[in-house]
């Protein structure tokens, strides 16, 4: 037996540390979700949060971020949901904290309806010990009293002395939050400025090849002793080079303008069908699929031809990989356009599944990906074919319902300039 003031030989453990206790007590304001963009699912939240937003943890975790925050639907213009929604995608692909200007981004209350909140957010990653990203933490503080000072303070001049020290404090947080987004963009113009380069250099090295394959295609041509059928697919693959060389030129030239079209660039919409449909025919038969054009109108549109061929082909090809799961008896895509005064409509629909319908507002998106069997590749088709339609002043859409396939269509402005 040990003597009294004698220790025994077992040193007192230490109570085990529960983390999750300790974050969810923590008086910051955190909410973290999974990188699992369009849904970013909600994985844990302090009780401050909670608190804040007029939330309870138990009946937010394991739901999407915009299902349990919406949009107040009697807002005519809302921007809660769209603004963090960029943010957490930029941080997403840049990797960098994202600190985002004051935002107005209203909260639901328990009986459904919604209470205005200011917020001062910033979003950044959690990644495991190899890099790869698997968490987002948004980290919001409430600024409404502030805001609510500034209104009051052009009502009442009671207080103005208090109210005068929040303003002062606010400012500074706005000229504080407004640098930040400054040197955000800074970066951003000297990220364009390394992608133009890369694209040039990309550019370059695709073509050098693209040309040699043309030249050895036409020394075929001229001089080898081809039966009829070989000579016209000599030909055809001469055709898909001069296309192939056409969309580097179109979308290097793109690329270079700043994400603006070159003034008076056009394009005849017919020759751009025909010549996109031709390139996917082979891969379309091999898939067992019928490419089909109506009518296609003789329409020059505001677009320089590689980038409608780039907007053309990645329509078509999805179509295509939505049909993977039909019968082939019933695999169909079809384009149609038809002029609407100083714009072109132009659809492709597919004879495919469809899409589900709370997909629509993010199939555009980078890196989302419609469901089934042709859910494949990263996910850029469609969102290519959006910056490229919009940075010509076009629109783009999609129009579909399960079980009776999927139109995706654009609008382009026609060309004023004389032929």
């Amino acid at each position: 037996m040990a003597r009294e003031g004698e220790s025994n030989g077992t040193p007192d453990a230490e109570p085990a540390l529960d983390f999750r206790q300790v974050f969810e007590e923590a008086p910051a304001l955190l909410l973290v979700v999974r990188a699992d963009a369009p849904r970013f699912t909600i994985v844990a939240a302090t009780d401050a949060y909670c608190n804040a937003t007029l939330t309870r943890r138990a009946e937010i975790l394991g739901r999407p971020l915009f299902e349990v925050f919406p949009d107040d639907p009697s807002d005519p213009t809302p921007t809660g949901t769209s603004q963090l929604r960029r943010s957490l995608e930029r941080v997403l692909h840049s990797g960098a904290p994202d600190t985002m200007a004051l935002q107005r981004y209203p909260v639901r209350r328990q009986d459904g309806t919604f209470e205005t909140r200011y917020w001062a957010p910033v979003n950044l990653l959690l990644s495991d010990p190899r890099g790869r990203i698997q968490f987002l933490v948004h980290r919001v503080e409430d600024v409404t009293a502030f805001i609510d000072a500034r209104e009051a303070a052009a009502q009442s001049s009671d207080r103005a002395g208090e109210l005068q020290v929040q303003l002062e404090r606010l400012d500074a947080e706005v000229y504080a939050r407004t640098q930040d987004l400054l040197d955000a963009k800074r970066e951003l113009e000297v990220r364009a400025d390394e992608l133009e380069l890369f694209a040039a250099r990309i550019a370059h090295d695709i073509k050098n090849p693209i040309a040699t394959l043309g030249l050895r295609l036409e020394v075929l041509e001229r001089r080898a002793a081809l039966d009829p059928a070989s000579l016209a697919s000599v030909r055809q693959m001469g055709e898909q080079v001069e296309r192939m060389g056409g969309l580097v030129d179109g979308l290097l030239a793109f690329a270079r303008s700043g994400a603006r079209p070159a003034p008076g660039v056009r394009t005849e919409l017919r020759d751009a069908v025909h010549g996109a449909l031709s390139d996917l025919r082979p891969g379309a038969d091999q898939a067992h699929v019928e490419l089909r054009a109506e009518a296609i109108p003789e329409i020059e549109v505001a677009c320089a031809p590689g980038v409608l061929a780039s907007v053309l082909t990645n329509l078509v090809r999805n179509a295509v990989d939505a049909l993977q799961g039909v019968p082939p008896e019933r695999r169909l895509v079809e384009v149609r356009a038809r002029r609407d005064e100083a714009r072109v409509h132009v659809e492709v629909e597919d004879s495919g599944p469809g899409i589900p319908k709370e997909l629509h507002a993010d199939i555009f998106r980078p890196y989302v990906r419609g469901p089934g069997p042709s859910a494949s590749g990263l996910g850029l088709g469609l969102a290519t074919v959006k910056r490229l339609v919009e940075a010509h002043g076009g629109d783009v859409g999609v129009r579909s319902e399960p079980g009776r396939g999927t139109a995706f269509w654009v609008d382009l402005p026609v060309s004023r300039d004389p032929g």
